[in-house]
């Protein structure tokens, strides 16, 4: 008996209605009772296509049918597709086809976001094996904010959501308003108390500017006035803690939440161990809401924030393996101080390893296009271009430079990671990673200091000193 072949099939183009522009294609075995657009239209479509039906219908139109291929054997149907798929694809054409269906895009975020979470614990754990934990906190250290200043802290009313609730109903309306005035009260009183603040640590304004003076300030008179206060001394030493716990710890505490190893700032007194930043946290535990706020929120800059710049610093100095979950976070930073410049050599390599295209982002390589015109020996120009840029007296512009990192084929180095590429606490951060990496061995302190002079100076940044004439200010 002779074997009938498989149908052929029929590869069409969805178009909308109004502009003419593909929506969908796909492919369907020529019906033999009704036409083709009836087929196509009672037939199972994804739900992203269902859903464009649905909005035509309730206008009263429709798509439009389009033939692109007839009489497409079975067996080769579904490469004819892909190459049809490609073809609208390579003209900028944006199809339903390449949507996820929700239930798989949901499926693939929930795996993602596990990966990451695992990814981040991973990291966590590795840097704490090598580093130990944050820098250890400053000793002695007080603040000793003026007597305007501590009246005013002393005497804020902090009347409560939870007592308001139990009043009778016609007080709770007025409670709930004392409580919204009384919030009111402490957020001016924080912005008042930043300028006589900012006076405690000159260093970080002097040397990171005053963007970054105040916004120390702002996390440490947000956590002074956060609750009722009656130790003067015990607020002192409070205020002294929070410079370090918003650049020092913080990176540490959003990489463990990050990694899920820890939910609050109990967990992370645990999970630091028998650690001097455990014991001074301890110290400030009963702050909190309002620690875990400046814990988890500090350091936040655009595209990362200081976790992320932590890591990426840190795993390329310890030869830790990257979770590829992670790799983009890693590039983002990376790529962002290459322009600075301000990688290290590890730095550098770790870059290049992860993102083969990252010196593509500097321009294109004109130095073999400019070897060639000038009938110069290759290599030439490559090797010309750093040097100017390196002359000492010579004034080059972005865009030289740039040219001259991508010629050579290699960012530009320096001995220690850059703080100027880095904004806010995330700039900050950078020095203290540098500082913990130096402590353990893992890079050498900057070219003509003394040992220990880089790390001595990164320890004054945080640390309070005494200001004088305070009560003018208030």
């Amino acid at each position: 008996m002779q074997r009938i072949p498989p149908p052929t099939r029929v590869i069409y183009a969805l178009l909308d209605p109004e502009d003419g522009n593909t929506g969908y294609v796909g492919y369907i075995i020529p019906p033999r009772s009704r036409s083709l657009e009836e087929a196509i239209r009672r037939g199972k479509m994804p739900p992203a296509v269902d859903a464009w039906h649905s909005e035509l219908a309730e206008v009263g139109e429709r798509p439009r049918v389009q033939i692109l291929q007839e009489g497409v054997a079975a067996g080769s149907v579904r490469g004819s597709l892909r190459e049809e798929l490609a073809r609208h694809r390579d003209q900028g054409i944006r199809l339903l086809n390449d949507l996820v269906p929700p239930h798989l895009a949901l499926r693939r975020r929930m795996k993602k976001e596990k990966d990451r979470k695992q990814a981040w614990a991973q990291v966590a754990e590795a840097l704490r094996e090598h580093l130990g934990g944050p820098l250890h906190p400053p000793t002695g250290s007080t603040v000793a904010l003026s007597d305007a200043a501590w009246a005013r802290i002393e005497h804020l009313p902090h009347p409560s959501v939870e007592q308001a609730a139990d009043l009778p109903y016609e007080r709770q309306e007025a409670a709930r308003l004392a409580v919204v005035e009384a919030e009111l009260a402490a957020f001016e009183l924080a912005d008042a108390l930043i300028g006589e603040l900012q006076t405690f640590w000159p260093d970080l304004t002097h040397m990171y500017g005053g963007n970054v003076g105040r916004e120390v300030a702002a996390h440490v008179g947000s956590v002074a006035v956060g609750r009722r206060r009656d130790d003067r001394q015990y607020l002192g030493t409070l205020c002294a803690l929070i410079p370090w716990c918003a650049i020092s710890v913080a990176p540490w505490y959003q990489m463990a939440t990050a990694g899920g190893l820890v939910h609050s700032v109990e967990q992370f007194v645990t999970w630091l161990g028998d650690h001097p930043a455990a014991r001074a946290l301890d110290l400030i535990a009963e702050e909190g809401f309002w620690l875990q706020g400046v814990l988890s929120h500090a350091g936040m800059a655009v595209g990362w924030n200081s976790a992320t710049a932590m890591v990426a610093t840190a795993v390329a100095h310890c030869a830790i393996e990257v979770p590829e979950a992670l790799h983009g976070d890693i590039i983002r930073v990376l790529r962002g101080l290459m322009v600075a410049p301000g990688l290290t050599e590890p730095m550098a390599d770790l870059l290049l390893r992860l993102d083969g295209n990252a010196l593509q982002t500097l321009g294109p390589d004109v130095a073999p296009g400019i070897d060639e015109r000038l009938s110069l020996p290759e290599g030439t120009t490559a090797r010309v271009l750093p040097a100017l840029v390196a002359q000492l007296g010579v004034s080059a512009g972005d865009a030289l430079r740039e040219m001259a990192w991508r010629s050579a084929k290699r960012p530009p180095t320096v001995a220690t990671p850059d703080r100027s590429a880095l904004s806010g606490l995330a700039g900050v951060n950078m020095r203290v990673v540098s500082t913990l990496l130096i402590e353990a061995g893992y890079l050498a302190p900057p070219p003509g200091l003394r040992p220990g002079v880089y790390e001595d100076i990164t320890r004054s940044l945080l640390t309070a000193c005494q200001a004088t004439d305070l009560d003018e200010g208030m």
